[in-house]
């Protein structure tokens, strides 16, 4: 059967070793070639030397051809035997070989193997290309036959999927790891498992997560529009970093790491409410939405950051922690459900703050919580009444 020209970089060249097959004649024929010479001038040489051992020497030669034949014989059947042993475990490396290959052609995964190269101090500087299966290509966006053999920098650094310092240390420890990444070229997100098939290599395994990073999205977009809309725009789930731009500069920060620290700081939130012309209801509102948010803070991630920000004809404050943060399937519960709690308190922390604050600003996640608590300085004006018609029936 003939071989695919790239599969032979993988299993090598099979007519190089089943055409082997006449080695054990070839070797016999060497053989009796050889012993036959020898008896032929052996003879002669030691008739002509010593003519008294001439009738002695007929007999010894019948003795060795028959020594030679049976010698031929033997060795053949050896050679023979050992060859076809050879033979049968090349066929099953053959076999294994074609189904890895096979495997890896048809993966839905990107496979890659490189080679790690060091400069003269050991840090890694570059990887070559040694393989790639049609999968891996696709996802790049990089025909196959431009890969093999290249420089990574040249051909991947253009998107995030080249993590030299990562793999090199895979390479030389063996420590198989996994990543995410997008791809801005391609616009497609990744997760890429890394191990070390043989010291100074590293293979990837890259799978497109795409249309679930996309669903996730989707679920999460829902998921959030829908807490907004049941809280009536109260509670408002975005990421960490829009709020701090809404937010603008502090004009106050304070370290949090019991909840007892907040005593000595809601005098100084107070002060700067009262100074704003807020009424001391709402003074009320805002600090205990804040001392609500530092006692999460507290028993969740063992303190964080709260900071004072001024907004027009409003104050914002944020606690930020770096907690475990609070899992997406238990945002309905905390913020809708009565007595819901994921610490073991009373559960009302979130619902207090989404009744009393005009807005609350929630980003969670394993990164932690960042609250931001928005009070107006007045009060906001009641949604229009909408009239409805009198039933004239």
């Amino acid at each position: 059967m003939t071989v695919p020209p790239d599969e032979s970089r993988i299993i090598g060249n099979p007519n190089k070793i089943l055409n082997q097959r006449f080695i054990p004649l070839k070797i016999v024929l060497i053989y009796l070639l050889v012993a036959v010479l020898w008896l032929l001038c052996s003879g002669r040489i030691i008739a002509a030397l010593a003519p008294e051992w001439a009738t002695l020497l007929n007999a010894h030669i019948v003795q060795d051809g028959l020594r030679v034949a049976l010698t031929c014989t033997a060795l053949y059947g050896l050679t023979s035997y050992y060859l076809t042993a050879l033979q049968r475990a090349y066929h099953a490396v053959e076999t294994s070989a074609r189904r890895y290959y096979a495997l890896i052609e048809h993966m839905n995964e990107g496979v890659a193997l490189f080679d790690v190269i060091f400069d003269a101090d050991m840090r890694p500087v570059d990887v070559r290309v040694l393989d790639v299966n049609p999968t891996f290509a696709d996802i790049v966006g990089i025909p196959r036959e431009q890969l093999f053999g290249t420089s990574g920098r040249r051909s991947l650094l253009r998107d995030n999927i080249l993590h030299l310092p990562l793999y090199a240390r895979v390479a030389q420890t063996g420590e198989s790891t996994m990543y995410e990444t997008h791809l801005a070229t391609v616009q497609r997100d990744l997760l890429v498992s890394v191990f070390s098939p043989a010291y100074g290599q590293c293979a990837i395994v890259a799978t497109d997560i795409s249309a679930r990073r996309r669903q996730e999205e989707r679920e999460r977009d829902f998921l959030h529009r829908t807490i907004e809309e049941a809280t009536e725009g109260k509670l408002i789930i975005c990421a960490r970093e829009e709020i701090m731009a809404m937010a603008g500069p502090a004009i106050a920060v304070w370290q949090i790491a019991a909840c007892q620290d907040f005593a000595h700081i809601r005098n100084a939130v107070g002060d700067k409410a009262r100074a704003d012309g807020m009424s001391e209801e709402r003074i009320f509102d805002f600090l205990l939405c804040i001392s609500e948010a530092i006692t999460n803070a507290c028993t969740h991630a063992n303190g964080g950051t709260l900071s004072l920000h001024q907004g027009p004809q409003a104050l914002l404050a944020i606690v930020a922690d770096q907690g475990p943060g609070i899992p997406a399937m238990h945002l309905p519960q905390l913020a809708l459900r009565r007595g819901f709690t994921t610490g073991g308190t009373l559960g009302m922390g979130y619902k207090t703050m989404i009744a009393v604050a005009d807005t609350v600003f929630l980003d969670t996640g394993p990164h932690g919580t960042t609250v931001g608590i928005d009070m107006g300085l007045q009060p906001p004006e009641p949604p229009p009444v909408i009239a409805v018609p009198t039933d004239k029936w």
